[in-house]
């Protein structure tokens, strides 16, 4: 059967069943709930500078492959940046922008990124997706198209002339921990003995610290988780953040199984909470917020509640986010995260792909400082 292609810019127009069975089941950031959430709460729309343009490939009327893409009008939100390509093509008065981007919008998380149906044909590969889409952007007068933070099986599978950037986060793993003291009997003393006293100075707070299953929340819990994130922002960058309260709100009517709170209250209320997401296998840290500087209780809500959550319930990995060499104190080990990235027709492009292969040695180097630091006693 033939098979056609077509770009879509409302994903609702697309049945979330079909959309959903080209991605595992459990990873919370390619569902279609997910994606919508943000469209249809003001996220990612032109205005936002986030517009979807989803990649999607039809056999009939089923459909067998899709990439979440976005076209942009600005670098913002996500994490793994190329400003230093944008000034460069201003300083040279050559154009950037309008860009596709492949990517999950304000989301630093290691992912799938195409999605292909099991029983698609075998020519339906990443290879062909990555291909297809680029010859696309070609033809849309496009001269930037990025994949942001694909797996590693992905990226490797990218023809040239695609590029590949390097970044760093710091994640931790389960080594089979039956609870949160063997986890720090496998850590060195040092690192243990941190660990130990900033729990200590946790728990002698003023504060009661619950977990709740995000289908638990009550409206006006879900309004508080919304107001720690804009409050967050709004300290660490002065501006109110990317996502709205109708994000939150639907996240959490819709994907509430998959999102984990932890919060602190003291006789008021709550004080504090660290938002989470999780799938089958790995917890994802993504807001955090707090009304008074309580010390450590960032540390608390953000990372040792998280690992224990890990270990209670058997997932293997915890990706506490972006950026935080000072995860590694706490157990969290270097991990390499990739992007991918389409050039050719810049003006700027043998420049850029010096700038990648500069960059991917210096990450490279530095990964292996990370791995020789290792706060483990023996490399797990």
């Amino acid at each position: 059967m033939s098979h056609s292609t077509a770009f879509i810019d409302a994903i609702d127009t697309i049945p979330s069943e079909q959309w959903d069975a080209l991605f595992p089941a459990s990873e919370p950031f390619t569902q279609h709930a997910f994606l919508h959430s943000l469209a249809s709460s003001g996220a990612t729309t032109a205005r936002s500078g986030w517009q979807p343009h989803h990649f999607c490939v039809w056999q009939g009327e089923q459909l067998i492959a899709a990439v979440p893409l976005y076209q942009k009008t600005h670098s913002y939100g996500e994490y793994l940046f190329d400003w230093p390509f944008a000034e460069a093509h201003q300083r040279y008065q050559q154009p950037y922008y309008p860009k596709w981007l492949g990517a999950i919008p304000f989301t630093p998380a290691t992912g799938q990124r195409f999605g292909i149906h099991p029983q698609a044909p075998q020519w339906l590969t990443v290879e062909w997706l990555l291909q297809t889409v680029a010859d696309k952007a070609q033809q849309a007068g496009i001269q930037h198209l990025q994949i942001l933070y694909p797996l590693a099986t992905e990226a490797v599978q990218a023809p040239e002339p695609w590029l590949t950037r390097y970044d760093l986060q710091f994640h931790w793993y389960n080594r089979g921990y039956q609870d949160f003291e063997q986890f720090l009997a496998a850590l060195k003393s040092r690192k243990r003995k941190i660990v130990r006293k900033e729990r200590q100075q946790v728990a002698q707070l003023p504060l009661s610290i619950e977990e709740y299953s995000g289908d638990q929340l009550t409206a006006a819990q879900i309004r508080r988780c919304f107001a720690f994130y804009r409050d967050t922002y709004t300290k660490r960058s002065g501006h109110l953040g990317y996502l709205t309260e109708q994000t939150f709100e639907q996240w959490f009517t819709r994907l509430g199984q998959s999102i984990v709170v932890v919060a602190a209250s003291d006789a008021n209320g709550w004080v504090a909470a660290a938002i989470f997401f999780r799938s089958e296998t790995t917890l994802y840290g993504r807001y955090w917020g707090c009304l008074e500087d309580y010390d450590k209780l960032h540390f608390e809500l953000c990372y040792y509640r998280g690992i224990d959550y890990c270990i209670r319930h058997q997932l293997q990995r915890f990706d506490a986010g972006a950026q935080g060499e000072h995860k590694r104190l706490r157990g969290f080990e270097v991990t390499r995260c990739y992007g991918l990235y389409h050039v050719e027709a810049s003006a700027l492009a043998a420049a850029i792909s010096d700038y990648c292969q500069t960059e991917r040695q210096q990450i490279d180097a530095l990964a292996q400082e990370f791995i020789a630091q290792s706060p483990y006693l023996a490399e797990p």
